[in-house]
């Protein structure tokens, strides 16, 4: 996730200890630095953040094996945003697809097979619109995590799905 920095740690990481014997492990790559109107410096950076149980070596670790930290943080933080992300849009898509009188979207996309020319026509346009919301949900999961883009508020990211049309 992209995000603005004070400074850019030395060795790309900061292990902090937690009062659980676990340390907080922040890696950072891909620093940008740039200067505003006032020249004020203002540094933004690929970052990613988890935990692991302390042990002895785990700086050395971090350093050897940064990569695969890297993807470790990568895959947690996708599946942090996805549960979040999936938890809230299949709840907007319930919601919409009640509107119209159904009970939740699943039900509305069953009706494609419907031999009533109405209700099959709801149930393409439901089908059609539930493929492009999750296409969309998870792209912007995997921008987040790619630091192309910053994480969206939840009403941010509904906002920006696309919308129903029956």
């Amino acid at each position: 996730m992209r995000t603005g920095i004070t400074k850019m740690p030395e060795k790309g990481y900061n292990l902090t200890q937690l009062t659980n014997g676990e340390v907080q492990i922040t890696l950072y790559r891909n620093p940008i630095e740039e200067y505003d109107s006032d020249n004020n410096l203002h540094i933004t950076a690929n970052v990613l953040s988890f935990r692991r149980r302390n042990f002895d070596g785990l700086a050395q670790s971090v350093e050897d094996n940064y990569e695969w930290y890297w993807q470790q943080g990568e895959q947690e933080q996708t599946e942090k945003l996805t549960a979040q992300f999936t938890k809230a849009v299949q709840k907007w898509m319930d919601a919409k697809a009640q509107e119209r009188g159904y009970d939740n979207i699943i039900s509305a996309c069953t009706y494609v097979y419907s031999s009533d020319a109405v209700f099959a026509k709801e149930g393409a346009a439901a089908k059609e619109w539930r493929d492009k919301v999750w296409r969309y949900c998870y792209d912007v999961v995997a921008q987040v995590v790619s630091g192309s883009r910053s994480i969206p508020s939840t009403s941010e990211l509904l906002a920006e799905l696309p919308k129903l049309e029956w």
